[in-house]
């Protein structure tokens, strides 16, 4: 890419600098020039890596020890350029602006080399812990020297001093770069200096070895580390990148080609997500699965994601809000699928006794329940640190089938339970009728009879409940507790529900046809609630025999016993089977493949 950029005229100590042509920053030749004329003569001066410089300087103005003092100032984490210079005299202006790039940065007297550091955020090394106690591998990929990305790569984290560290690099002797031309040399981790030329081994095409291979030197695991020409011949390869990724750990003098090359290898892999915050990551951020641009310029329009606050620990920001979207979808999912699936276990009761709901109690569940717990459910906050796995992304995997699955069986055991507590009762008449004579425009009237009341009652607790196992946390949200929300939203409808089941016949319990009957039963023997006229109860007449469907006192407490009871073993399954030691165990013993996370 060319940038004629002529007409640009600087005046200093008397000397007239125009620029007559600039040649922008090239990846790959990893080099930027100028041509200005100074006065009377035409200059060139050339920008670069140190690599680059050295190929296109002239032998006799290179130090003897230049490659040395470069690679060592590179070790020590500073990002070294080269600068390089050749007078062409006085040459035709318009002669200067015509030559090919290739003619203008070759032939170069070598200058100095310049020097950048850019020192770790304090936050850094924090964040790069955090996120490998989160169970995300970090991995580097800079546009920088190899050396200078074992520097940061250990003074952040992503590289581990006490693993061999193996650098892969091209023979400079090769005629052509090949698979056989890569150089693999041990890294002292203290000195950061060559140790020496290390064989790997490698696998060849049509190995049929584990993804992970054995790399060995001097101890069982190791860290990899190329530059871009090894990355790109490995690619060009095909096969053996894909064996020994799960191994590297930095990718230096990486083009943005190669930045989304590599990206897309991880991909294949594993979620991978990248961020950067320049032009060059651009590629990469659009094409990872979640892209993090750390800046306001051209990365922030292509990246899904971005952020004013240039610091790693936005990403573990977003894994810690992205998990717990994740978590909270899928409690939210269990929840309704679980709701759902109790509500039609519970249809066996109805069909069998000829009973039904009442519609209030229906627009209870429809229209203020559900929504409600729906809405408070998904305002868990994040936990305050990443959790060592990733919660479940599988919609029929076996922690949310188990989960769903086993509260459905307890629920319908409870509604056994209450309905074989309920046929035992010396004041239970049993109110078993063709349904089919009844008149079907009023279905309504089919929860005024005991065994309707007793199933309905345990229904909406165990919807309750249902609510209150999906509100744990996890490890990817907050405690229960810190849902505010969701626990004065339960609270509200618990305390409902024991006021329906607890209290004497009143206003609210035959608002839902529940311990409640006609005014003229409550007032006569042997109920002989006095206050009942008192009660503004105009609903239609009870459809029961016995006119009313009122509990004796002890055996509303049984049934409360019996709500409180399905809570605890509920919420005790959801914490400590689904979420807790059961769990543990499952993934110790079966691995991954069993329990999806």
């Amino acid at each position: 890419m060319e940038d004629s950029g002529s007409g640009a005229v600087y005046c200093r100590d008397g000397q007239t600098i125009k620029l007559l042509k600039q040649h922008s920053f090239d990846h790959n030749r990893m080099s930027m020039a100028v041509v200005v004329q100074i006065n009377d003569e035409v200059h060139v001066f050339v920008k670069g890596s140190f690599e680059a410089i050295k190929k296109i300087s002239t032998t006799e103005s290179l130090p003897t020890d230049y490659f040395k003092k470069a690679s060592g100032l590179a070790a020590d984490g500073n990002y070294t350029l080269g600068i390089g210079h050749r007078c062409l005299g006085k040459i035709d202006p318009e002669e200067a602006k015509a030559l090919p790039r290739d003619q203008v940065e070759q032939g170069n007297n070598f200058v100095a080399l310049m020097c950048f550091r850019n020192e770790l955020k304090p936050d850094t090394t924090e964040a790069i812990t955090a996120l490998r106690n989160g169970g995300v591998r970090p991995v580097m990929i800079t546009g920088d020297t190899a050396l200078t990305g074992l520097f940061i790569g250990r003074k952040c984290g992503i590289l581990n001093d006490k693993i061999c560290t193996i650098l892969g690099e091209i023979d400079p002797e090769a005629k052509s770069p090949t698979v056989d031309s890569i150089i693999w040399t041990e890294i002292d981790n203290i000195s950061r200096e060559k140790k020496g030329v290390v064989k790997l081994p490698i696998p060849t095409v049509g190995d049929s070895d584990s993804e992970r291979t054995p790399l060995k030197s001097g101890s069982d695991n190791v860290e990899l580390a190329m530059n871009g020409a090894v990355f790109r011949i490995l690619v060009q390869e095909g096969t053996i990148i894909r064996k020994i990724l799960p191994s590297c750990q930095v990718f230096a003098r990486m083009t943005p080609t190669d930045k989304t090359d590599c990206v897309r290898l991880f991909m294949e892999k594993e979620t991978t997500a990248m961020c950067g915050d320049g032009g060059n990551d651009c590629g990469a951020l659009r094409a990872a699965h979640v892209g993090i641009a750390m800046s306001d310029g051209e990365a922030s329009i292509v990246s899904p994601f971005s952020t004013k606050n240039h610091s790693v620990w936005s990403c573990v920001t977003l894994l810690r809000e992205g998990r717990c979207a994740l978590s909270t979808s899928f409690f939210t999912y269990e929840f309704m699928l679980t709701y759902g699936e109790t509500i039609v276990w519970s249809k066996f009761f109805y069909l069998y006794y000829g009973a039904q709901l009442s519609e209030w109690v229906w627009i209870l569940f429809e229209g203020i329940i559900v929504p409600v717990f729906c809405f408070s459910l998904a305002q868990s906050r994040p936990a305050d640190t990443l959790a060592p796995r990733r919660p479940t992304a599988r919609l029929l995997g076996i922690e949310t089938i188990s989960s769903v699955t086993g509260i459905v069986i307890l629920n319908f055991l409870f509604m056994i339970l209450s309905i074989a507590l309920l046929s035992v009762q010396e004041f239970y008449v049993c109110n078993e009728w063709d349904s089919s004579k009844e008149d079907l425009r009023k279905w309504q009237l089919l929860a005024d009879n005991y065994e309707g009341q007793t199933v309905g009652l345990l229904v909406m607790n165990c919807v309750l409940s249902v609510g209150a196992a999906a509100n744990f946390s996890a490890s990817y949200r907050k405690p229960w507790c810190y849902n505010f929300l969701f626990v004065f939203a339960y609270c509200v409808f618990f305390g409902i529900v024991s006021a329906i089941i607890l209290l004497d016949p009143n206003e609210l319990g035959c608002w839902f046809r529940f311990n409640c009957g006609d005014p003229d039963v409550l007032a006569a023997p042997p109920l002989n609630y006095k206050y009942a006229a008192n009660v503004s109860w105009t609903g239609a007449p009870y459809n029961s025999k016995i006119g009313h469907n009122v509990y004796p006192v002890y055996f509303r407490w049984y049934l409360w016993y019996l709500c409180v009871a399905n809570l605890i073993v509920v919420c005790g399954f959801m914490r400590f089977g689904i979420l807790g030691p059961v769990r543990n165990f499952c993934r110790r013993k079966y691995g991954k493949k069993v329990i999806a996370n």
